[in-house]
């Protein structure tokens, strides 16, 4: 599937996302959503995404001060899994909640 021009939310671990975007404050943990757009792909070695925003499944932005407007590689072993659309993603909270009582399903 090419993913070019795509936009994805890719769920990585803390630990891969303050590789990736260099953070310098205290290591992040839990899972996290990147949220961007695919510019391409180094066959083999991972996707070149401008990143737009991140957030944990709490829907909590990620503590940084800026995020580049370059594409920035991110390696496929640093990818759990994600969803790319043809159009920009609702930037929402992702994952399992428990049921609140108040709740009627």
């Amino acid at each position: 599937m090419d993913l070019t021009k795509m936009y994805v939310g890719l769920w990585m671990s803390g630990e891969s996302l303050t590789t990736v975007l260099r953070y310098q404050g205290a290591p992040l943990s839990g899972t996290w959503v990147v949220w961007g757009q695919v510019h391409g792909e180094t066959h083999g070695v991972g996707l070149w995404v401008t990143i737009e925003a991140v957030s944990n499944p709490e829907g909590k932005g990620a503590p940084l001060t800026s995020i580049e407007d370059l594409p920035m590689l991110i390696r496929w072993e640093y990818i759990l899994g994600g969803t790319a659309s043809n159009t920009p993603i609702e930037k929402r909270p992702i994952g399992f909640l428990p049921k609140l009582e108040s709740q009627d399903l």
